[in-house]
Formats: C-alpha cells, sequence, structure tokens
C-alpha cells in the first residue's frame, strides 16, 4: 500500500464457533491489487466471571441477518 491509495475492505465470517469467531479481512487497492489480508479471532466471556462461554445467540442472528452467515 501507498499513501494516498483508495483501500476495498472485504470482511467474511470465515469461522463461527461454540466459543469463538474468525474474522478475514482482504484489502485491495484501486487497481484491483489485492495488498493486505488479515484474520482476527475473538473468543466469548462471560463478563461476570471473565470465562469462556457459547456464542450469545443475538450476535448469532446478527451475523445471519447481515448475510455472513447460513
Amino acid at each position: 500500500m501507498r499513501l494516498g491509495d483508495v483501500l476495498d475492505i472485504g470482511m467474511a465470517v470465515e469461522r463461527l464457533g461454540e466459543g469463538s469467531v474468525t474474522f478475514s479481512f482482504r484489502l485491495t487497492n484501486q487497481h484491483g491489487r489485492q495488498t493486505a489480508t488479515a484474520r482476527v479471532v475473538h473468543a466469548f466471556i462471560d463478563r461476570n466471571g471473565f470465562e469462556p462461554c457459547s456464542c450469545p445467540e443475538p450476535f448469532r442472528v446478527a451475523l445471519c441477518r447481515l448475510g455472513l452467515i447460513d
């Protein structure tokens, strides 16, 4: 990437597990050249005990409504 490039950032849910979600990102410049990729994993935790927990159903429903998962 260079200063002044116009970037298109694509995001997808790569994996939705029982206790985590993995997002993948693809950056493409104005010439259609892929310039970077990234993967971010978020784990679900209970805020009270800071222990792992299952994916909240409202989160799963929201991803579905956005067309990011089936």
